[in-house]
């Protein structure tokens, strides 16, 4: 008899899980519940505001997986009779992988609800729908100054729109950047002539305006990009445990209920610099969760440790990266820090190329590891991911100053920024 595996979610995890079931268990039969019959590739949507891509272009079919695909809502999970409900049809699972990934964030301003002029953008219809309204519109605003939030605002800029970006932090990308890092990105962001209001709360939203603590700004098109949270109604309401940050789970990325496994956006997961609870948010995280969730579903013995948080956004050919903590996490924690931070050419000074990246580590002052990195500027990925997988090795800034990296004048300096940014934090450290 075939082993019934049901998917709740067909987002980044889910698609993932359904890969690895297939690789590993040709006896198992999928059955997979979702509104949409395609995988989102929801990290293109600000590129295909842009027209760098079509939006049908980040839809990918699933139609050769041969798969069960139930197309609408799981609205009920029992865990005794081992069995959901979607669309009035009751599916018996052996094993269940919830993937239901995260909601948009909207925040409870007075205005807000019932606005027809606010969207947010996560979906394809949403996507088609300020492409449509961004055609006629005057002043299109963007609140939230994340990456979502910032991609969406440099792809209208591109098209020509006046754009405003509003946060109420006092920086760009608050939960990853420093202040010194994040203030390359917003002289990027005003060279482009997008109004970059920071540390600005908004009070009010009438039908034309906002109104703000310090200023009103008039808008006929508002893109909420305020963050997601992780979609647990579902979990809550079959006894599952949650969290403020996601259903719980342990390293094989089961649930508190025996046979049900939960993976992605949805799901709350440990920071692996100190272990404790953190949301997990990235498409990159969700696609390895979805793959173990779906090998552990097939009776495999699958570890996920946690995340970095490792992540790269891109406004034209600025590069944004980082990894584990900033600065201000890091104190959050109670670490003693050392910071150290460069900035230099990607080539030598004598080759005819002035591409430029700016490089800054954090350090844990009490046994020299590195506790986090951010990098901005031409192929900023590229040592992040570097960083990435120094500290999950548990390098030392020691063990960082002696790596040895490729060097060739035409893509590189021989020192390169890395090394310099180590050398700096061993300065420093005495």
């Amino acid at each position: 008899m075939l082993m019934q595996i049901v998917i709740i979610g067909l987002g980044t995890a889910g698609f993932a899980a359904i890969l690895a079931i297939k690789k590993f268990s040709r006896d198992s039969e999928i059955t997979v519940i979702d509104k949409k019959d395609y995988l989102l590739h929801s990290c293109g949507l600000p590129f295909a505001l842009e027209g760098k891509v079509k939006t049908g272009d980040l839809q990918h079919s699933i139609k050769n997986l041969n798969i069960k695909l139930i197309k609408g809502e799981a609205t009920n999970i029992e865990p005794k009779s081992k069995s959901v409900t979607a669309n009035n049809e009751r599916i018996i699972y052996d094993k269940l992988i919830i993937a239901t990934g995260a909601l948009p964030f909207v925040p409870n301003i007075d205005g807000v609800k019932n606005n027809k002029k606010i969207l947010t953008l996560h979906n394809i219809d949403d996507t088609e729908e300020i492409i449509k309204r961004a055609k006629t519109a005057k002043n299109i605003v963007v609140i939230g100054a994340g990456a979502i939030g910032l991609e969406a605002a440099n792809a209208l800029r591109n098209k020509k729109k006046d754009v405003t970006v509003i946060e109420a932090l006092p920086q760009c990308f608050p939960k990853s950047l420093d202040r010194d890092m994040s203030q390359i990105v917003e002289e990027h962001i005003n060279k482009k002539g997008i109004r970059l209001l920071l540390n600005e709360k908004i009070k009010k939203i009438d039908k034309n305006e906002i109104i703000a603590e310090n200023k009103k700004i008039p808008y006929d098109l508002m893109i909420m990009a305020t963050g997601v949270r992780a979609n647990t109604k579902l979990a809550e309401s079959a006894g599952i445990k949650t969290s403020a940050f996601g259903i719980l789970v342990n390293e094989k990325l089961e649930t508190n209920i025996k046979d049900i496994y939960a993976a992605g956006d949805c799901i709350q997961i440990n920071n692996l610099i100190n272990n404790k609870p953190w949301p997990s948010l990235l498409a990159n995280s969700a696609y390895r969760q979805g793959t173990i969730a779906g090998m552990n579903a097939t009776g495999n013995n699958l570890t996920y440790k946690g995340t970095l948080t490792t992540f790269v956004s891109v406004l034209d050919e600025l590069e944004i990266a980082a990894t584990g903590f900033n600065s201000y996490f890091a104190k959050q924690y109670s670490y003693n820090i050392v910071e150290a931070k460069a900035a230099m050419r990607v080539k030598p000074e004598w080759f005819d190329d002035k591409k430029e990246i700016a490089l800054k580590i954090i350090v844990n002052k009490d046994n020299k590891k590195i506790l986090g990195a951010q990098a901005v500027g031409y192929n900023a990925s590229s040592k992040i991911n570097i960083l990435s997988a120094a500290i999950q090795a548990g390098f030392s800034v020691n063990d960082l100053s002696n790596i040895e990296l490729a060097y060739c004048p035409a893509v590189s300096q021989a020192y390169d920024i890395i090394h310099l940014v180590a050398e700096l934090a061993l300065r420093k450290l005495g």
